[in-house]
Protein backbone atom coordinates (compact mmCIF):
# COMPACT_ATOMS: atom_id res chain seq x y z
CA UNK A 1 0.00 0.00 0.00
CA UNK A 2 1.70 3.13 -1.09
CA UNK A 3 2.67 5.76 1.71
CA UNK A 4 0.07 8.32 -0.02
CA UNK A 5 -2.87 6.41 1.03
CA UNK A 6 -2.45 7.12 4.56
CA UNK A 7 -2.33 10.56 6.50
CA UNK A 8 -2.18 11.65 9.65
CA UNK A 9 -3.95 10.96 12.90
CA UNK A 10 -4.87 7.35 10.34
CA UNK A 11 -5.78 4.07 12.81
CA UNK A 12 -3.68 1.56 11.98
CA UNK A 13 -2.70 -2.43 12.72
CA UNK A 14 0.68 -2.87 12.58
CA UNK A 15 3.06 -6.77 13.08
CA UNK A 16 4.18 -7.41 16.79
CA UNK A 17 7.99 -7.29 16.32
CA UNK A 18 9.25 -10.84 17.38
CA UNK A 19 9.48 -11.32 20.70
CA UNK A 20 6.64 -10.28 21.43
CA UNK A 21 3.81 -12.55 20.87
CA UNK A 22 2.38 -12.28 23.72
CA UNK A 23 0.82 -9.03 22.52
CA UNK A 24 -1.08 -10.46 19.68
CA UNK A 25 0.06 -10.84 15.91
CA UNK A 26 -0.53 -6.91 15.60
CA UNK A 27 -0.30 -3.51 17.18
CA UNK A 28 -2.51 -0.39 17.46
CA UNK A 29 -1.15 2.28 16.37
CA UNK A 30 -1.59 6.27 15.14
CA UNK A 31 0.26 7.38 11.39
CA UNK A 32 2.21 10.49 12.47
CA UNK A 33 3.99 11.45 10.02
CA UNK A 34 2.76 10.53 6.21
CA UNK A 35 5.46 11.67 3.62
CA UNK A 36 4.91 11.09 -0.02
CA UNK A 37 7.30 8.28 -0.03
CA UNK A 38 9.10 5.93 2.32
CA UNK A 39 8.17 5.12 6.00
CA UNK A 40 5.70 6.31 7.78
CA UNK A 41 6.57 7.22 11.16
CA UNK A 42 3.66 5.40 13.32
CA UNK A 43 3.26 6.28 16.94
CA UNK A 44 2.46 2.52 19.48
CA UNK A 45 1.57 3.39 22.77
CA UNK A 46 4.00 6.08 24.10
CA UNK A 47 7.03 4.80 21.33
CA UNK A 48 7.20 5.62 17.76
CA UNK A 49 8.87 3.66 15.13
CA UNK A 50 9.40 3.96 11.33
CA UNK A 51 7.47 1.59 9.59
CA UNK A 52 7.17 0.27 5.62
CA UNK A 53 3.13 1.57 4.03
CA UNK A 54 3.47 -2.26 2.87
CA UNK A 55 3.08 -3.82 6.90
CA UNK A 56 0.12 -1.55 7.46
CA UNK A 57 -3.65 -2.11 7.62
CA UNK A 58 -6.45 0.16 8.41
CA UNK A 59 -8.21 -0.20 11.27
CA UNK A 60 -11.06 1.29 13.07
CA UNK A 61 -12.31 2.17 16.80
CA UNK A 62 -14.81 0.02 18.18
CA UNK A 63 -16.82 2.42 21.19
CA UNK A 64 -20.18 0.26 21.46
CA UNK A 65 -17.90 -2.92 21.94
CA UNK A 66 -19.78 -4.43 19.44
CA UNK A 67 -18.20 -7.16 16.93
CA UNK A 68 -19.33 -8.19 13.55
CA UNK A 69 -21.19 -11.69 13.20
CA UNK A 70 -19.81 -11.66 9.70
CA UNK A 71 -16.28 -10.62 8.95
CA UNK A 72 -17.53 -9.03 5.77
CA UNK A 73 -19.40 -6.59 7.26
CA UNK A 74 -16.29 -5.16 8.63
CA UNK A 75 -15.21 -1.37 7.91
CA UNK A 76 -11.96 -2.65 6.97
CA UNK A 77 -11.56 -6.04 6.03
CA UNK A 78 -7.57 -7.26 6.34
CA UNK A 79 -6.24 -10.28 8.12
CA UNK A 80 -5.85 -7.66 11.18
CA UNK A 81 -9.30 -7.14 11.37
CA UNK A 82 -10.42 -10.02 10.77
CA UNK A 83 -8.58 -11.51 14.17
CA UNK A 84 -9.23 -8.15 16.13
CA UNK A 85 -12.89 -9.47 15.56
CA UNK A 86 -12.30 -12.79 16.23
CA UNK A 87 -10.66 -11.95 19.29
CA UNK A 88 -13.41 -9.88 20.62
CA UNK A 89 -16.02 -12.60 19.95
CA UNK A 90 -14.33 -15.36 21.33
CA UNK A 91 -13.62 -13.15 24.56
CA UNK A 92 -17.43 -12.56 24.65
CA UNK A 93 -17.85 -16.44 24.31
CA UNK A 94 -19.41 -16.09 20.53
CA UNK A 95 -16.85 -18.23 19.20
CA UNK A 96 -18.73 -18.96 16.01
CA UNK A 97 -18.28 -16.22 12.87
CA UNK A 98 -19.27 -16.12 9.61
CA UNK A 99 -16.98 -14.93 6.45
CA UNK A 100 -19.86 -14.99 3.71
CA UNK A 101 -21.04 -18.35 4.03
CA UNK A 102 -17.83 -19.68 5.05
CA UNK A 103 -17.70 -20.36 9.49
CA UNK A 104 -15.11 -19.49 11.43
CA UNK A 105 -14.74 -21.18 15.10
CA UNK A 106 -12.60 -20.64 17.76
CA UNK A 107 -12.49 -22.80 20.48
CA UNK A 108 -13.38 -21.57 23.74
CA UNK A 109 -11.63 -24.66 25.52
CA UNK A 110 -14.64 -24.71 28.16
CA UNK A 111 -18.37 -25.42 27.84
CA UNK A 112 -20.80 -22.58 26.56
CA UNK A 113 -24.29 -22.82 28.39
CA UNK A 114 -27.00 -22.80 25.85
CA UNK A 115 -25.68 -23.06 22.71
CA UNK A 116 -26.14 -26.48 21.62
CA UNK A 117 -29.33 -28.78 21.83
CA UNK A 118 -32.95 -29.63 20.98
CA UNK A 119 -34.13 -25.88 21.49
CA UNK A 120 -31.09 -24.86 19.43
CA UNK A 121 -32.04 -27.06 16.97
CA UNK A 122 -35.31 -26.11 16.95
CA UNK A 123 -33.88 -22.33 16.21
CA UNK A 124 -32.07 -22.46 13.36
CA UNK A 125 -34.65 -25.48 11.16
CA UNK A 126 -35.21 -23.54 8.02
CA UNK A 127 -33.53 -20.91 8.72
CA UNK A 128 -31.17 -18.54 6.24
CA UNK A 129 -27.34 -18.13 7.09
CA UNK A 130 -27.39 -14.55 9.01
CA UNK A 131 -30.80 -15.07 10.30
CA UNK A 132 -29.59 -15.74 13.75
CA UNK A 133 -25.95 -15.39 15.03
CA UNK A 134 -23.08 -17.71 13.55
CA UNK A 135 -23.81 -21.44 14.17
CA UNK A 136 -22.92 -25.14 12.63
CA UNK A 137 -26.41 -26.05 12.62
CA UNK A 138 -27.54 -22.73 10.26
CA UNK A 139 -24.26 -24.36 7.98
CA UNK A 140 -26.04 -27.79 8.27
CA UNK A 141 -29.41 -26.54 7.85
CA UNK A 142 -28.71 -24.88 4.71
CA UNK A 143 -26.55 -28.07 3.20
CA UNK A 144 -29.45 -30.58 3.98
CA UNK A 145 -32.23 -27.85 2.86
CA UNK A 146 -30.34 -27.96 -0.98
CA UNK A 147 -30.37 -31.58 -0.44
CA UNK A 148 -34.16 -31.96 -0.27
CA UNK A 149 -34.47 -28.91 -2.45
CA UNK A 150 -32.00 -30.08 -5.46
CA UNK A 151 -31.79 -33.23 -4.98
CA UNK A 152 -27.76 -32.62 -4.92
CA UNK A 153 -25.10 -34.50 -2.79
CA UNK A 154 -23.79 -31.81 -0.06
CA UNK A 155 -20.60 -31.75 1.48
CA UNK A 156 -18.82 -30.31 4.71
CA UNK A 157 -15.18 -29.49 4.77
CA UNK A 158 -14.26 -29.10 8.54
CA UNK A 159 -10.31 -28.07 8.90
CA UNK A 160 -7.93 -26.61 11.35
CA UNK A 161 -5.12 -27.13 12.85
CA UNK A 162 -4.83 -29.58 16.28
CA UNK A 163 -7.18 -28.65 19.15
CA UNK A 164 -8.96 -26.17 16.95
CA UNK A 165 -12.22 -28.27 17.25
CA UNK A 166 -12.77 -30.58 14.29
CA UNK A 167 -13.94 -33.80 16.28
CA UNK A 168 -16.37 -31.83 18.15
CA UNK A 169 -17.86 -29.48 15.19
CA UNK A 170 -18.43 -32.86 13.04
CA UNK A 171 -19.81 -33.80 16.04
CA UNK A 172 -22.51 -30.93 16.21
CA UNK A 173 -23.31 -31.23 12.61
CA UNK A 174 -24.15 -34.79 12.70
CA UNK A 175 -26.17 -34.01 15.69
CA UNK A 176 -28.18 -31.58 13.71
CA UNK A 177 -28.23 -33.89 10.81
CA UNK A 178 -29.82 -36.31 12.79
CA UNK A 179 -32.48 -34.25 14.60
CA UNK A 180 -33.71 -32.19 11.29
CA UNK A 181 -34.42 -35.49 9.59
CA UNK A 182 -36.52 -36.94 11.85
CA UNK A 183 -37.33 -40.35 13.31
CA UNK A 184 -40.57 -41.44 11.50
CA UNK A 185 -40.04 -44.81 12.30
CA UNK A 186 -37.84 -47.76 14.85
CA UNK A 187 -35.68 -48.39 12.22
CA UNK A 188 -34.66 -44.64 10.71
CA UNK A 189 -33.96 -43.49 14.58
CA UNK A 190 -31.66 -46.92 15.42
CA UNK A 191 -29.63 -45.39 12.49
CA UNK A 192 -29.75 -41.64 13.70
CA UNK A 193 -28.42 -43.65 17.13
CA UNK A 194 -25.66 -45.75 15.38
CA UNK A 195 -24.94 -42.62 13.34
CA UNK A 196 -24.25 -40.52 16.64
CA UNK A 197 -22.83 -43.61 19.17
CA UNK A 198 -20.13 -44.70 16.01
CA UNK A 199 -18.28 -40.85 17.13
CA UNK A 200 -17.24 -42.34 20.70
CA UNK A 201 -15.71 -45.61 19.68
CA UNK A 202 -13.82 -43.73 16.74
CA UNK A 203 -12.34 -41.22 19.64
CA UNK A 204 -11.37 -44.30 21.72
CA UNK A 205 -9.40 -46.20 19.14
CA UNK A 206 -8.26 -43.10 17.19
CA UNK A 207 -7.97 -40.04 19.70
CA UNK A 208 -5.09 -39.39 21.97
CA UNK A 209 -3.61 -37.02 24.14
CA UNK A 210 -0.83 -34.62 22.78
CA UNK A 211 0.68 -31.69 24.17
CA UNK A 212 -1.57 -29.05 22.29
CA UNK A 213 -5.26 -30.77 22.71
CA UNK A 214 -6.42 -33.51 25.23
CA UNK A 215 -8.65 -35.26 22.59
CA UNK A 216 -6.44 -35.39 19.16
CA UNK A 217 -7.78 -37.30 16.51
CA UNK A 218 -5.13 -38.96 15.32
CA UNK A 219 -6.52 -40.27 11.70
CA UNK A 220 -8.65 -38.54 8.81
CA UNK A 221 -12.46 -39.74 8.82
CA UNK A 222 -14.94 -39.14 6.07
CA UNK A 223 -18.14 -39.53 7.29
CA UNK A 224 -20.95 -40.20 4.61
CA UNK A 225 -24.51 -39.84 5.54
CA UNK A 226 -27.37 -41.51 2.93
CA UNK A 227 -31.27 -39.64 2.81
CA UNK A 228 -34.07 -41.09 1.11
CA UNK A 229 -36.04 -38.90 -1.14
CA UNK A 230 -38.40 -37.78 2.04
CA UNK A 231 -35.09 -36.54 3.50
CA UNK A 232 -35.31 -39.17 5.78
CA UNK A 233 -31.94 -40.36 7.37
CA UNK A 234 -31.59 -43.95 6.08
CA UNK A 235 -28.07 -45.22 5.75
CA UNK A 236 -24.47 -43.84 7.04
CA UNK A 237 -21.03 -44.72 7.19
CA UNK A 238 -17.26 -43.60 8.03
CA UNK A 239 -14.46 -44.14 6.15
CA UNK A 240 -10.80 -43.73 8.42
CA UNK A 241 -7.85 -43.34 6.88
CA UNK A 242 -3.80 -42.41 8.05
CA UNK A 243 -4.40 -44.17 11.60
CA UNK A 244 -1.26 -42.87 13.70
CA UNK A 245 -0.44 -46.56 14.24
CA UNK A 246 3.03 -45.34 15.61
CA UNK A 247 1.99 -44.11 18.52
CA UNK A 248 -0.07 -47.82 19.64
CA UNK A 249 3.84 -48.45 20.80
CA UNK A 250 5.69 -44.78 21.63
CA UNK A 251 4.65 -41.50 21.96
CA UNK A 252 6.39 -38.45 23.58
CA UNK A 253 6.62 -37.35 27.01
CA UNK A 254 3.72 -35.69 28.90
CA UNK A 255 1.37 -37.11 25.46
CA UNK A 256 -0.55 -40.74 25.55
CA UNK A 257 -1.09 -43.64 23.55
CA UNK A 258 -5.22 -44.26 22.46
CA UNK A 259 -7.55 -43.59 24.79
CA UNK A 260 -8.89 -46.69 24.57
CA UNK A 261 -6.17 -48.47 26.74
CA UNK A 262 -6.59 -45.95 29.62
CA UNK A 263 -10.20 -46.07 29.40
CA UNK A 264 -10.22 -50.33 29.73
CA UNK A 265 -8.19 -49.98 33.03
CA UNK A 266 -10.31 -47.10 34.71
CA UNK A 267 -13.06 -48.72 34.07
CA UNK A 268 -13.61 -52.82 33.71
CA UNK A 269 -14.73 -54.05 37.27
CA UNK A 270 -12.06 -55.48 39.41
CA UNK A 271 -12.95 -59.46 38.61
CA UNK A 272 -12.79 -58.63 34.66
CA UNK A 273 -8.84 -56.72 35.48
CA UNK A 274 -8.07 -59.80 37.26
CA UNK A 275 -9.28 -62.03 34.71
CA UNK A 276 -6.78 -60.16 32.53
CA UNK A 277 -4.03 -59.96 34.90
CA UNK A 278 -4.45 -56.16 34.78
CA UNK A 279 -3.35 -54.01 37.56
CA UNK A 280 -4.80 -50.37 37.80
CA UNK A 281 -2.26 -49.03 39.64
CA UNK A 282 0.86 -50.44 37.67
CA UNK A 283 2.70 -48.16 35.34
CA UNK A 284 2.95 -49.98 31.72
CA UNK A 285 5.72 -49.70 29.42
CA UNK A 286 3.07 -49.62 26.67
CA UNK A 287 0.98 -46.76 27.95
CA UNK A 288 3.66 -44.75 29.74
CA UNK A 289 6.39 -42.32 27.19
CA UNK A 290 9.18 -43.46 25.17
CA UNK A 291 11.78 -43.21 27.71
CA UNK A 292 9.89 -44.77 30.72
CA UNK A 293 11.82 -48.00 30.22
CA UNK A 294 14.61 -46.67 31.68
CA UNK A 295 13.42 -43.79 34.18
CA UNK A 296 14.24 -43.32 37.44
CA UNK A 297 11.36 -43.10 40.38
CA UNK A 298 11.17 -39.21 40.30
CA UNK A 299 10.36 -39.75 36.62
CA UNK A 300 8.02 -42.71 37.03
CA UNK A 301 6.11 -40.64 40.11
CA UNK A 302 5.74 -37.62 37.67
CA UNK A 303 4.75 -40.09 34.86
CA UNK A 304 1.99 -41.62 37.33
CA UNK A 305 0.55 -38.25 38.03
CA UNK A 306 0.47 -36.97 34.88
CA UNK A 307 -1.88 -40.18 33.74
CA UNK A 308 -4.20 -40.03 37.18
CA UNK A 309 -5.33 -36.12 36.41
CA UNK A 310 -7.20 -37.81 33.29
CA UNK A 311 -8.89 -40.57 35.70
CA UNK A 312 -12.22 -39.79 36.08
CA UNK A 313 -12.40 -38.58 32.78
CA UNK A 314 -11.23 -42.11 31.22
CA UNK A 315 -13.82 -43.79 33.25
CA UNK A 316 -16.89 -41.41 32.25
CA UNK A 317 -15.49 -42.47 28.02
CA UNK A 318 -15.14 -45.69 29.15
CA UNK A 319 -19.01 -45.96 30.26
CA UNK A 320 -19.82 -44.16 26.91
CA UNK A 321 -17.35 -46.24 25.19
CA UNK A 322 -19.82 -49.22 26.30
CA UNK A 323 -22.97 -48.02 25.63
CA UNK A 324 -21.84 -47.34 22.14
CA UNK A 325 -20.45 -50.67 21.45
CA UNK A 326 -23.44 -52.13 22.31
CA UNK A 327 -25.46 -49.56 19.79
CA UNK A 328 -23.90 -50.51 17.03
CA UNK A 329 -24.42 -53.88 17.24
CA UNK A 330 -21.60 -55.44 19.37
CA UNK A 331 -22.53 -58.25 22.13
CA UNK A 332 -21.05 -58.86 25.53
CA UNK A 333 -19.11 -61.31 24.42
CA UNK A 334 -17.85 -59.03 21.47
CA UNK A 335 -17.05 -55.89 23.60
CA UNK A 336 -15.28 -58.42 25.99
CA UNK A 337 -12.90 -59.79 23.16
CA UNK A 338 -12.47 -56.51 22.11
CA UNK A 339 -10.57 -55.58 26.03
CA UNK A 340 -8.83 -58.75 25.59
CA UNK A 341 -6.93 -57.86 22.69
CA UNK A 342 -6.22 -54.33 23.94
CA UNK A 343 -5.40 -56.07 27.50
CA UNK A 344 -2.78 -58.67 25.32
CA UNK A 345 -1.28 -55.36 23.52
CA UNK A 346 -0.50 -54.02 27.38
CA UNK A 347 1.07 -57.17 28.55
CA UNK A 348 3.23 -57.14 24.78
CA UNK A 349 4.52 -54.15 25.62
CA UNK A 350 6.16 -55.46 29.19
CA UNK A 351 7.49 -58.64 27.32
CA UNK A 352 11.05 -57.72 28.14
CA UNK A 353 12.44 -61.27 26.68
CA UNK A 354 10.81 -60.11 23.41
CA UNK A 355 12.99 -59.20 20.38
CA UNK A 356 12.76 -55.05 19.89
CA UNK A 357 13.39 -53.16 17.04
CA UNK A 358 16.83 -51.83 18.33
CA UNK A 359 17.71 -55.37 17.01
CA UNK A 360 18.44 -57.24 20.75
CA UNK A 361 18.37 -60.22 20.44
CA UNK A 362 15.67 -62.63 21.24
CA UNK A 363 16.29 -65.07 24.09
CA UNK A 364 13.70 -67.57 22.16
CA UNK A 365 10.41 -68.80 22.89
CA UNK A 366 8.90 -66.37 25.19
CA UNK A 367 7.52 -67.85 28.53
CA UNK A 368 4.16 -65.96 28.95
CA UNK A 369 3.11 -67.43 32.00
CA UNK A 370 -0.12 -66.11 33.35
CA UNK A 371 -0.84 -63.94 30.48
CA UNK A 372 -1.01 -67.51 28.27
CA UNK A 373 -4.99 -67.30 28.51
CA UNK A 374 -4.61 -63.59 27.34
CA UNK A 375 -2.23 -63.62 24.95
CA UNK A 376 -2.78 -67.04 23.26
CA UNK A 377 -3.51 -66.99 19.07
CA UNK A 378 -5.76 -70.59 20.37
CA UNK A 379 -7.43 -68.53 22.51
CA UNK A 380 -8.35 -65.45 19.89
CA UNK A 381 -9.40 -68.01 16.55
CA UNK A 382 -11.62 -69.19 19.04
CA UNK A 383 -13.08 -66.52 20.79
CA UNK A 384 -13.92 -65.38 17.51
CA UNK A 385 -15.04 -68.83 15.59
CA UNK A 386 -17.44 -68.96 17.97
CA UNK A 387 -18.77 -65.05 18.86
CA UNK A 388 -21.09 -63.45 17.73
CA UNK A 389 -19.67 -61.34 14.72
CA UNK A 390 -21.04 -58.04 14.57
Amino acid sequence: MPSAQFKVNDLVFLPCPEGKAEEGPFLSGVVCEAPESGDLVVKVGKAQQRVPASNLRRRFIRDDGATCQDNTALVHLNDATILENLRARHEADEIYTYTASVLLAVNPYHDVTGLYGEAQCARYRGKHIGALPPHPYAIADTAYRALVRDRKNQGFIISGESGAGKTETAKIVMEYLGYVSGSTNQMTAQIQRRVLQAQPILESFGNAVTMRNNNSSRFGKYNSIFFDEDGTLCDASVTTYLLESSRVVVHAKRERTYHCFYEMLSGLPDEKLKKLHLDRAKLYLLLANEGQASATQEETSEEKRFHAQFKDLDLRNFNRLCVALRDVGFSEEDIDLTFQVLAGLVHLGDLSGAERDDGAPSTGKTDLGPWEGVLSQESFEHRIRGGSGG
